[in-house]
């Protein structure tokens, strides 16, 4: 990006006079081309723009939304990792050096010439050095490589900034470090998972009661062997549950009853407890045995995970036997894990009917396209059971607790109630339909819990924000909730935690030229560490909205309009969430074209007879992210529309990044085999189409996702050939509408796909769900819904879009 022609930040004479009022200005030691050197790197803190509009006057003019989305323990590539890798630094017994308004100390404090003094970036406000802080000079624990290191960093680097102490810390934009004890409230717990499992007949007759017991086996016999084996040369298996031998589990089961399971030393075999009245749990709980280490009961944990697909197989066909009791599970599992805090992972069946707080069917067709429809998506307003999901979260957060709830079924279920469980404790929620008939499906279901449970996890966690003079944080977006005091509650962090930050600017700026945000965030690691990690980002402001507009990152600014989207449908129709997005990125593209720079480029082009919108690269993806927006199944206007499912996406994408997010919008559509696919002995990686169904040929065979399944689009007149070795068929009639089940063979062209699908699931690190659909059946409607660029029967098409924006910025004053 060049930024040459960006006037940052305004240079002119002062007079004695304004010397002296300016003294507490906020003068920076650093150039703006030191920022990437100094700047906390982009993949945990990215903005929606570069540059920020430098007043509010400004920022309102230019119609941009200002956020910040910050994953802060986001999974880093060989790449990231040599420009995002984050030191861990030591302060021996001393104190973290902070400012009085609470800011850590970070490459953007000025220092004085003695180093005896800081001026705060934050709040400008001039603070002693520690002398043990200047003395340290970070050598504690350090071999003489590290110093080695440190001292090739501050070659290269202090010759371009402003002298400063050679702390690690100062020249980088993150940077951790271990908890003093003034931060830690009690002592860093062991990673602990609570199963919450539906046995009723529902559940086993899907079949997923013995995938998740043998899955949790695999992932428990994984940690013990792990530990045995450490410190041995031998190539160890990959870990796949988070912890060491500290870690605990516990299990309770419902149907029309609960099941407690009491593991305990003088005994073989776990025991197990009716609970009849779920008020006697305390009674459970202070006798112990409900949640026990893996370490000390690993063989009765293996035996119980064995015998629980019998246990309640042959139930007899009675209406108590579909009865389940979750939110009375709930309330049990709560008073049990509530003084260790941890992972709650619940599997549910179907709708939870029954119980203290049972959930209806509120499905309501009629409701659908009108100003009701809202309420389908918000929880069930039920005055006891609405107060049970609203506060059970909150209890779960005050106890450090996280909510992941896996929902297979294909019939309601009613997500948009169960969905807060998760959403407010930062959990999340997986959805499986046609379990018992998809190969496919089941194998996704075992690799999600699979991967829940071996992601590295970052217990009890804290998060803090803060903002320099001129900025404030409005609203934070995603599964969380802000407190007043710019204060996040994390029970448990996962590496793919996403939060947008909404922000907004006062109507003056005090004293920097610049603005800053610093996130601190307190967690404990699963051997028992308590850490802090420190993210500052400087934000370079300016007065000229061309250059504002040429920094902008459409990713970011369209991860956050998705998140900002489903809280409004919440409580608006779908119709105005459309139609506010459509406005702002209307207005957006009016004021662009008002810039002087802009002006001459539509001037040249006209001059030239060309009519057509020639957008800054920074913008280019706005149109048509806007059209993959009003589109998405997320927000569009259909009649045949699955509530269920609809809330489902509203959960998982409240909770991504905005890779994900983008994804979504723009869909992936590739075209992976052809008659030429027979004839090469050597095939090549697809290529991106452009999303129209002209690109749509019937000889031909198509893969689309949209980071959540993959969708295999095969042609009517594909090759026979072709169809043997994919799919082992013989004709294109064979093949199902849609079919939920893609065979691995051993063949060339099926490697190759099944390859190209591992590269998929990779990217978006998860196990996609995979549908076969063929040309001409029922399935053709969801593989042309994701081809934005076409006109649909509610939205015109991409080029149809962009005729419009032009008209529109034809009619612009002195165009």
């Amino acid at each position: 990006m060049d930024f040459l022609d960006i006037s940052l930040w305004a240079t002119s004479s002062t007079t004695q006079t304004q010397k002296k009022q300016d003294e507490k200005i906020f003068h920076p030691q650093y150039k703006f081309e030191d920022l990437p050197q100094l700047n906390c790197s982009e993949s945990f803190l990215c903005s929606s723009s570069f540059l920020f509009p430098s007043t509010k006057e400004l920022l309102q003019i230019s119609k941009l939304p200002l956020c910040i989305e910050f994953e802060p323990f986001h999974n880093l590539n060989k790449d990231d990792q040599i420009n995002s890798a984050i030191p861990h630094v030591h302060f021996e017994n001393q104190q973290v050096p902070r400012c009085k308004c609470g800011a850590y100390i970070n490459s953007f404090v000025t220092w004085s010439i003695t180093f005896e003094s800081w001026t705060c970036n934050f709040c400008a406000h001039t603070n002693e050095t520690p002398i043990e802080y200047l003395n340290s000079m970070n050598k504690s624990n350090q071999n003489e490589k590290q110093q080695q290191q440190k001292q090739i960093l501050h070659n290269e680097v202090v010759q371009k900034l402003h002298p400063r102490p050679l702390r690690e810390e100062l020249f980088v934009g993150q940077y951790q470090f271990h908890a003093s004890e003034k931060l830690i409230d009690r002592q860093p717990q062991p990673a602990v998972y609570w199963f919450v499992i539906d046995v009723s007949r529902p559940m086993i007759a899907s079949g997923a009661l013995p995938i998740l017991c043998s899955t949790i086996k695999k992932a428990v016999f994984s940690l013990l062997n792990h530990k045995k084996s450490k410190g041995q040369e031998e190539q160890k298996e990959e870990l796949l549950l988070d912890g060491d031998l500290r870690t605990r589990i516990g299990f309770i089961t419902h149907n029309a009853e609960i099941q407690l399971w009491l593991f305990k030393k003088n005994r073989t075999k776990p025991r197990m407890c009716v609970l009849t009245d779920p008020g006697h749990i305390k009674e459970f709980s202070q006798s112990g045995g409900l949640l026990v280490p893996i370490s000390k009961f690993s063989d009765m944990i293996f035996d119980f995970l064995d015998l629980l697909p019998q246990m309640f197989k042959n139930q007899r066909e009675r209406e108590t036997e579909i009865q389940n009791k979750l939110t009375d599970s709930l309330l049990v599992s709560w008073n049990v894990i509530q003084n260790f805090g941890g992972k709650l992972i619940a599997f549910q069946s179907q709708l939870p009917a029954w119980g203290k707080y049972p959930l209806r069917n509120r499905l309501d067709p009629k409701l659908i396209g009108t100003v009701h429809e809202p309420k389908l998506y918000s929880q069930a307003n039920e005055q006891n059971v609405s107060k049970f999901f609203n506060n059970f979260p909150m209890m779960c957060l005050s106890k450090h607790v996280s909510v992941d709830m896996f929902l297979i079924n294909s019939n309601y279920m009613d997500i948009a109630s169960i969905s807060n469980l998760s959403k407010k404790t930062a959990g999340n929620l997986f959805r499986y339909e046609n379990f018992q008939d998809s190969i496919s499906i089941q194998n996704s279901f075992q690799s999600d819990l699979l991967n829940l449970l071996k992601q590295k996890k970052h217990w009890e966690g804290l998060i803090k924000i803060r903002t320099s003079s001129g900025l404030k944080v409005s609203k934070a977006l995603g599964n969380c909730i802000k407190e007043a005091n710019d204060i996040i509650r994390i029970p448990v962090v996962m590496p793919d935690f996403s939060v947008f930050l909404e922000l907004d600017l006062n109507d003056t700026i005090t004293f920097s030229r610049d603005f800053f945000l610093q996130t601190a965030i307190l967690y404990s690691n699963s051997e028992g560490e308590r850490k802090v990690r420190i993210y500052t980002k400087c934000l370079p402001i300016g007065n000229n909205l061309s250059a504002v507009f040429k920094t902008v990152n459409i990713q970011v600014l369209f991860g956050y309009f998705v998140k900002r989207g489903i809280e409004q449908a919440l409580n608006e129709t779908l119709i105005n969430v459309r139609q506010k997005l459509m406005l702002t990125c209307e207005n957006i593209l009016m004021r662009y074209f008002q810039t002087k720079e802009a002006q001459q480029i539509l001037y040249q082009n006209k001059q030239k007879g060309i009519q057509s919108l020639v957008l800054t690269q920074s913008l280019n993806l706005l149109p048509l992210c806007t059209v993959g927006f009003i589109k998405n199944y997320l927000f569009c206007s259909l009649k045949n529309v699955n509530v269920d499912y609809r809330s489902y996406l509203f959960s998982t994408f409240n909770s991504q990044n905005s890779q994900a997010i983008m994804s979504a919008l723009c869909p992936h559509f590739y075209q992976i085999l052809d008659e030429n696919s027979i004839k090469n002995n050597s095939l090549q990686n697809p290529n991106r189409l452009s999303l129209t169904q002209k690109n749509i040929e019937p000889t031909k065979i198509y893969l689309l996702t949209n980071g959540i399944e993959i969708l295999i689009y095969v042609g009517q007149q594909v090759n026979q050939l072709i169809l043997k070795d994919l799919f082992s068929i013989n004709r294109f009639e064979d093949l199902k509408d849609i079919s939920f089940d893609f065979n691995q063979l051993n063949n060339r062209l099926n490697k190759f796909v099944w390859g190209f699908i591992s590269y998929l699931n990779k990217l978006f690190s998860k196990s996609l769900k995979i549908k076969v659909i063929k040309q001409g059946g029922i399935g053709d409607d969801e593989v042309f819904r994701l081809l934005i660029e076409d006109r649909t029967q509610t939205a015109r098409s991409y080029p149809q879009f962009i005729e419009a924006l032009y008209q529109k910025v034809s009619k612009i004053q002195n165009f």
